[in-house]
């Protein structure tokens, strides 16, 4: 997953928001982890941006 979020980030892509979706709150024994699942994010493209 860390290496989407880098390419996307590559590519002028920027991230301004990441919550997590309350409904996914969870804990994964298996993995010792409680926390969200899913996270609903918001991007920019900083390429699109104009320039005075």
């Amino acid at each position: 997953m860390v290496e989407v979020l880098q390419a996307i980030e590559e590519l002028g892509m920027v991230r301004f928001a990441s919550n997590g979706i309350p409904s996914s709150h969870d804990w994964l024994q298996s993995l010792g982890y409680e926390g969200y699942l899913d996270y609903d994010i918001s991007w920019y493209n900083s390429n699109l941006l104009s320039k005075s």
